[in-house]
This record gives C-alpha cells, structure tokens and sequence, in this order.
C-alpha cells in the first residue's frame, strides 16, 4: 500500500511542484545531475552533498526514499543557512502522508530552521514529539539533545538539564560520562533555592534525584560533614541512581563516606541458606 501511495498522481503532483518551486530561476549544479545515489542515507547521517543533489535523485526515487531525500535536502538547506528552501519542503511534506520517525525528523529540522533564524523560542515550542510515535532510538536522543540545546540558548540552564536527564539512559556508556558532565555544569549553575524550587518530576524520581543532590552540594559545600550525612539520607532515598555511576571526584569520595542506613544494609543478605 505504501509503494502504490508513493506512485500516487497526487504524490507526484506534490514532488514535482515541490522541484519547480525550488529550482526554479536556478539551474542545478553539474555535480548534483552526475552524482547518482546507489542508497539513500539515513536522514540523521551526516550530510556529504548540498541540497540540489539530494533533490535530484527524486525523480528515480519511490517510496520511502522518496521522502528521506526530501528530509536530507531540507536539512542540507539548513546547513547552508537556505532556510526558506529549507521551510518550503517541510511545508511539502506536511500534505503528503509519512510516518511516525518522517514527522519527527521533520520536525527536528523545521526547528532548526526556526532557531537558525533567530526563532529559539518558537523553534523549542514546536518541537514536541507525539507520545505515540514509534521511533528509533537515535531520533529520541536528537530530540533530548537538541531541546537541551535550545534551552541553553534561552539562558534556561535548568530546562537544559532535565533533558539531558532524560536522553542519559539511551546513550552508550562512555556518552554517558560526557553527558554527566555536562548535567553537573548546568545544575551547578544554580544555587539551591533555584534547584529546589525547579518544578519538575515529584520526588523520588531520576530527575528529582539529580537536582536533589546537586541541592545539598550547594547548600552543604561549607561543612563536610553535614553533606556527607546528608548523601547517606539521600542514598536512601534514591538507591541506585544514575547520577551514582560519574560523580565528581570530591563528591564520589564524600558519597562513600556517607553512613549507610541499616535497611540498605538489610538487602545485602542472602534470603535463605547458612546465615
């Protein structure tokens, strides 16, 4: 059913118009009519060829090749600071029909585009992926990392943490520590009261957990002993955090001299056999 949509007199109305309006009054490069595409890449790929060379493969293309050079040109254009062409295809494609992972990396797109205008705060506030969306897991984490990027530029240091945050578990371990890293920068850009009073996730959650203890090292930086106290409190609360796995070196040192609650102590022994 896709391959005879993408066939469809009205999709092929929708490319060609969308060709005509970009291409009119200028002619495409003699580079972009020799290259010919044996693949099309994945439209998060890093791009190797301007814009006019993904739109000449659309002639050849169907399907959901179709739509992905349409994506790669879109974001090409955008790199090359074309935004309006850029804006012109995205507004193509919201006519024709695409799918769960096409809608959002059009939208990762339509908000850079928005952002490299000037427009970061529109560009944030468009950028909401649907709850329901099947997508794969790199889509999901340039979501989480480029909300985080728009709200450091809003001078919003906070809102830039909770999304790193939240990106943290699907990245591979050694992204981990960097993103960690940067978490700790944001959050120790506040003091205290100002991460206390973040309206977030209600305790215990990983997000309050993170700001909850970046709260104490603030409040406690002048007394060591009650900050190590009270990481034994907060150890209890949150057991197993992520934030647990690169602490600061100081911190990790003060983290493992903090009392353990006997409770915790209780897990640790067998359920059954000799003791």
């Amino acid at each position: 059913m896709a391959a005879a949509l993408s066939r469809s007199p009205l999709r092929r109305f929708l490319v060609a118009s969308l060709l005509s309006l970009l291409l009119v009054g200028c002619e495409r490069t003699p580079e972009s009519q020799k290259i010919v595409l044996t693949e099309v890449p994945s439209v998060l790929a890093p791009l190797e060829y301007p814009a006019d060379t993904y739109l000449a493969q659309l002639d050849r293309a169907v399907g959901q090749d179709e739509i992905d050079l349409q994506l790669l040109a879109a974001r090409a254009y955008v790199e090359a600071g074309q935004l309006q062409s850029s804006l012109a295809i995205i507004e193509q494609l919201d006519k024709q029909q695409i799918n769960d992972q096409s809608n959002a990396v059009k939208l990762l797109v339509k908000a850079q585009a928005f952002d490299a205008a000037g427009q970061t705060r529109q560009a944030l506030e468009l950028l909401q992926f649907d709850r329901s969306w099947d997508l794969d897991k790199e889509v999901v984490i340039q979501y989480f990392q480029q909300r985080a990027q728009l709200s450091i530029k809003l001078d919003d240091p906070l809102a830039a943490a909770e999304e790193y945050i939240r990106v943290d578990p699907l990245l591979e371990p050694d992204q981990q520590e960097q993103n960690h890293a940067q978490i700790w920068a944001l959050l120790n850009s506040k003091d205290a009261m100002m991460l206390r009073s973040y309206k977030s996730e209600p305790a215990p959650s990983v997000v309050s957990g993170w700001f909850e203890l970046a709260a104490l090292t603030q409040e406690y930086s002048d007394n060591e002993q009650q900050l190590i106290n009270s990481l034994g409190k907060w150890q209890q609360d949150y057991p197993q955090h992520p934030s647990l796995q690169y602490l600061p070196a100081g911190l990790a040192a003060m983290m493992a001299a903090a009392p353990i609650a006997i409770e915790q102590l209780a897990v640790l022994l067998p359920m059954s056999g000799r003791y």
